[in-house]
């Protein structure tokens, strides 16, 4: 029974996310379009969770208790309503099909399908590994409970959502609000746990946990159909998912689960294949999707709107190939300009004290990204390919990808030089934390410069071959 459970908590969701993606996707889908099953099916899983939390947010306003009936029901209802349009757009048929096709690497050369099923095999490997971490282990991070787990019991035992406030505001309010480490952030990760708790009858660690797992699954999946749907070659795409879902400290924070991290950088890098997709097709699909997709940015922790500024340049690329790259080194410029103004006022300066107090800790950085474990190589080949590939990095095609790593680049250095400046949204642990949730654009970034840059030395050295006349 627990097990019925726990896969209906999981699908539910994923299913009404799907749904909705398919219909906002139906014409690639009725075009049979490279890539498109694993994008619907991967942000599916990230679309169902703000379906499902919003649905909460709305219960609890108008005063329903959360339950599994009640929520369930609804899903359920979503899913069957965004799927009912697309009868004429989906031959079902064709999916265990393309699926059987995608797995066994169907035409490609027999040397790289041995590649192919390795890689496959690594990644499952990994994910089940990853999983086992989560329905085995208790909730073990001290963020986990201390910020995220703390509001997703209260809001369990009570049934709907309650405020949680500072500690002046919650000694003033007489009982009627509540209290912990850090009350500010955002319930949509809390209530996701609430959902999970909920649908499990009882709250059970295995349960609130394995959203986490999923989470890195469905990244993993739309990020290869990400990667199709712009152009990449399947084997190509293949070892982006693999370098990503390989990187240490990634895996960590799905197998620890609780913290939001992981659910930012999947919001960030699919909002960058989103917006790759809508600068090479300028379609309303992808425009909506990255718009959800940078919205959901802020509603899963605070340093999201910082991510969600980061897409908004790489859509100024993409919307003004012209001068798009201009007006974000503008930007930045000015964003710089501000940073030192604040650096240089005096401590007290308004309530809360904006003021930046310049404290520059570059080794930890180089340490952090270079040294360390924590990464594997992934930096040095951003490096690398920054110095090879810096002509096809602001190539049309990549400009907007790399606007979206430029200024998540700067806002790491401003954390770096200006380390005060996490206070502001009260988490010490900023720059850690934003170097992770960075860590998949930098990969499909490097993976691409390394793919152009490739294909022009392949040409390049390409004989030309002498045309044949008639004698």
């Amino acid at each position: 029974m627990d097990l019925i459970r726990l896969i209906a908590a999981l699908a539910l969701p994923w299913l009404a996310g799907a749904a909705l993606v398919a219909l906002v996707c139906r014409h690639d889908v009725a075009a049979g379009r490279d890539g498109t099953t694993c994008w619907i099916t991967g942000v599916g899983w990230f679309v169902g969770v703000m379906l499902v939390t919003l649905l909460m947010r709305l219960e609890s306003k108008v005063g329903i208790a959360f339950s599994g009936q009640s929520l369930g029901s609804v899903l359920v209802g979503l899913t069957v309503l965004f799927i009912l349009p697309m009868r004429a757009f989906v031959p079902a048929w064709r999916a265990p099909r393309r699926a059987r096709d995608v797995l066994v690497g169907a035409g490609l050369p027999a040397s790289e399908r041995v590649v192919w099923i390795g890689l496959l095999a690594w990644i499952a490997a990994r994910l089940l590994m990853v999983l086992s971490e989560d329905v085995l282990r208790p909730l073990f991070p001290w963020e986990a409970w201390t910020v995220w787990a703390t509001k997703a019991k209260v809001f369990f035992a009570l049934g709907h959502i309650v405020p949680f406030a500072d500690a002046d505001a919650w000694q003033a309010a007489n009982g009627s609000a509540w209290f912990d480490a850090r009350p500010q952030s955002p319930i949509t990760l809390p209530l996701l746990q609430t959902w999970m708790a909920t649908m499990a009858g009882r709250w059970d660690d295995a349960f609130v946990a394995t959203p986490w797992s999923m989470a890195l699954l469905a990244l993993a999946l739309a990020t290869f159909g990400g990667l199709r749907r712009v152009g990449m070659p399947n084997i190509v795409s293949l070892v982006a998912v693999w370098l990503i879902v390989s990187l240490p400290l990634l895996d960590v924070n799905a197998a620890l689960a609780g913290y939001a991290d992981l659910f930012v950088a999947a919001f960030l890098v699919l909002g960058a294949l989103s917006l790759l997709q809508w600068q090479r097709e300028r379609s309303i699909a992808a425009a909506l999707q990255t718009l959800f997709l940078a919205v959901s940015l802020s509603l899963v922790k605070p340093s999201g709107v910082f991510w969600a500024a980061c897409l908004a340049a790489g859509g100024v690329v993409a919307g003004w190939p012209a001068r798009g790259m201009r007006i974000v080194a503008g930007g930045i410029g000015l964003a710089v300009f501000g940073a030192l103004v604040l650096s240089r006022t005096p401590q007290p300066l308004g309530d809360p004290t904006w003021h930046l107090e310049f404290a520059p800790d570059v080794q930890l950085a180089i340490d952090s990204a270079l040294l360390l474990g924590s990464w594997h190589l992934l930096w040095y080949g951003v490096v690398a390919m920054a110095l090879f590939g810096y002509r096809h990095a602001f190539s049309p095609a990549l400009a907007p990808l790399t606007a979206v790593a430029l200024c998540g680049l700067v806002y790491l250095l401003a954390l770096t030089v200006f380390p005060a400046a996490a206070s502001w949204l009260s988490d010490v642990n900023l720059l850690n934390q934003g170097a992770l949730q960075l860590a998949p654009v930098a990969t499909i970034w490097m993976i691409a410069v390394f793919q152009a840059w490739s294909s022009e030395w392949h040409a390049k050295r390409r004989p030309i071959r002498p045309a044949v006349t008639d004698a």
